[in-house]
């Protein structure tokens, strides 16, 4: 089989934390199985105010597919390329960067873009006032769901437990379940090991791991904090998105403690089975019970574990995302 040749645009996030060193890990896994070159911003190929045409003749003439940064929605695309066109999005409730405050204005954005295919990190969005199909109706024929992946090597189970319970992370209004767990965690867990820490704010994609390790829980030492945990606690908004820390807890060995994350059974995140589904009315109840019972915790927690690192590893990914590009070609053909 003909290995695809995929030009990449996104910046390059090797020193970021979070989804922009997660996507960056993603591509370079890619790398393992297609012929990609990378022109964005930080890499050596980048030049700035360039055509995509233009970095497609300087880069790689035989591209089959260009995947362009998620700030370039007005860049115009030519009719008449030779190859198609792809970009990733996440959230779907608003474009803050480009002043779209809702998801109707985002969803005609997009619509209007001109691209051949949407990877939606989410297919779906709750709590916005419009239907859940508002941003994948826009693009239907465009959408492909790909979901979260998770670096294997960094999340894993480390043979130390240091924590019992960890909150880590936002406290967005958009988190009500967040703001109750934070106010309450340390008298629900009273008498076991608690680890809590807020992220940092900000955009990520503009944030290195260096300058913020002394503050924040980031990076590689996230990734050991959530190896040394039994228990995490955190809760996926109001949109209910299935959100990166599903995949990384699960790959990590945690208990999965969160509100039922919309498409979350079909990723294998099923309540009672592989994650316990908790509200601001049950968490502490919930989380008692699971410090209390270590084989069920265990037991529930292996299982999304093994979900995780069968099917929502890198490679496994980039394989079927890879696969997901042939497709769509061969259709196109």
């Amino acid at each position: 089989m003909k290995k695809l040749h995929l030009l990449m645009l996104e910046r390059n996030n090797k020193g970021r934390i979070g989804a922009p060193l997660t996507q960056w890990e993603f591509e370079q896994t890619v790398g393992k199985y297609a012929t990609c070159a990378y022109a964005g911003e930080g890499y050596p190929d980048y030049k700035p105010n360039e055509s995509m045409d233009e970095t497609v003749r300087r880069v790689m003439p035989d591209a089959d597919w260009v995947i362009d940064k998620d700030d370039n929605y007005h860049a115009e695309k030519s009719e008449d390329r030779s190859y198609k066109v792809g970009v990733f999005i996440s959230d779907l409730h608003a474009k803050h960067s480009y002043g779209l405050g809702d998801p109707v204005k985002w969803a005609n954005l997009l619509k209007e873009s001109n691209y051949d295919a949407y990877f939606m990190r989410y297919p779906l969005v709750y709590g916005t006032g419009h239907r859940a199909e508002v941003v994948l109706d826009a693009i239907r024929e465009k959408a492909h769901w790909t979901p979260w992946s998770v670096n294997l090597d960094s999340f894993y189970p480390r043979d130390k437990k240091k924590y019992d319970v960890a909150f880590l992370g936002s406290t967005y209004d958009c988190y009500p379940l967040r703001k109750a767990i934070q106010h309450g965690l340390f008298f629900a867990a009273r008498g076991y090991k608690i680890l809590m820490r807020n992220a940092p704010p900000g955009p990520l994609s503009k944030a290195p791991y260096k300058d913020l390790k002394e503050k924040y829980i980031v990076g590689k030492d996230y990734a050991e904090a959530l190896g040394s945990t039994r228990i995490m606690l955190f809760d996926c908004s109001y949109y209910l998105y299935a959100i990166l820390k599903f995949f990384e807890a699960g790959a990590s060995g945690c208990l999965i403690m969160c509100n039922e994350p919309s498409m979350g059974r079909k990723l294998g995140f099923i309540p009672g089975e592989t994650m316990i589904n908790i509200q601001e009315t049950t968490w502490e109840e919930a989380l008692q019970y699971y410090l209390k019972n270590e084989e069920e915790r265990k037991l529930i927690a292996d299982r999304a574990m093994e979900a995780c690192r069968t099917l929502h590893g890198h490679d496994a990914r980039a394989r079927s995302w890879l696969d997901k590009l042939r497709e769509i070609n061969k259709k196109n053909d």
